[in-house]
């Protein structure tokens, strides 16, 4: 089995409480010694952009799941990963697709249960509802900047 994990930190926003790059580090070891599972490296990026999926270690990490090396990827919570529901759809499409066992410590989510399935689906849900109505939000935005110049 090849266990990954993976912490992230915005250097431009505070870090919340607790969770700088070490501690999020310290809660994946102490998950995978509990669940006796060996962890064969984790990545980290500090980064001011957590919106993309182009952060270096991120990339190296998909490069590795793409080429079924991975096998579980741990994040010490859900916002460490990315931020951005898009992004999130894109990321647990790939895991599901690879088969990644995908866990996120702070939330107790684990896609190997069925309550963690339930809620990567839910999240999955919400994407696609996002997705969908960004023209419509977008449509909207224009008609209301159209209003304000015709006033």
């Amino acid at each position: 089995m090849s266990i990954y994990g993976y912490t992230r930190l915005n250097n431009h926003r505070p870090t919340p409480d607790k969770l700088d790059t070490r501690n999020q580090a310290g809660l994946i070891r102490k998950w995978s010694e509990k669940k006796e599972l060996k962890l064969k490296k984790i990545f980290r990026d500090i980064e001011s952009n957590s919106a993309s999926l182009e952060l270096p270690n991120l990339k190296k990490l998909i490069t590795l799941i793409v080429q079924d090396k991975v096998t579980v990827l741990i994040v010490a919570r859900l916002d460490r990963l990315t931020r951005s529901i898009r992004l999130y759809k894109q990321l647990l499409n790939l895991f599901e697709k690879h088969k990644i066992r995908f866990v996120s410590v702070a939330e107790g989510l684990d896609s190997k249960t069925k309550s963690g399935k339930m809620v990567l689906d839910a999240l999955n849900i919400m994407a696609l509802w996002d997705a969908k109505s960004i023209p419509d939000r977008t449509r909207e935005m224009i008609e209301r900047k159209r209003k304000l110049v015709n006033v």
